[in-house]
């Protein structure tokens, strides 16, 4: 038998230690705390990974409450430098915005755009590492 440690277990033990809140089911793409005022109807927003970094795309709801503007946020996402080269083919939530962009899809709400970003994060994730081998 060979004993390998958990290198990300340690890294979610210091990530845990310096902001409270953080939980294993959060991958990463929810933030330590609150970065909306959230009185109940969140405003469609993607945590995004690019390289080392997050960006919290969002845009405000509108008087009649719906997340439409969520196909504006996706436009804007996919026609920036922060959309990656595979674009729609990167992972399934990748996917998932180029069509919210094209209007081909719901806007859906707060679980969708989590595991839009979840599907995301992990896609870097794993590519980071195919990189590094």
């Amino acid at each position: 038998m060979t004993c390998v440690p958990r290198r990300e277990a340690d890294l979610r033990r210091l990530v845990a230690g310096r902001w409270e809140g953080v939980d294993y089911g959060d991958y990463g793409v929810d933030p330590p705390g609150l970065l909306l005022d959230d009185p109940g109807w969140p405003e469609p927003n993607l945590r995004y990974t690019v390289g080392p970094r997050w960006f919290l795309y969002y845009w405000p709801v509108g008087r009649d409450r719906k997340h439409t503007p969520f196909f504006d946020l996706c436009r804007e996402l996919v026609e920036s430098p922060d959309w990656p080269r595979d674009g729609a083919d990167f992972s399934w939530g990748d996917e998932q915005i180029a069509r919210a962009a094209r209007r081909e899809r719901t806007a859906g709400g707060a679980s969708e755009w989590k595991a839009y970003s979840l599907s995301h994060h992990l896609a870097v994730i794993v590519d980071m590492l195919g990189q590094e081998v």
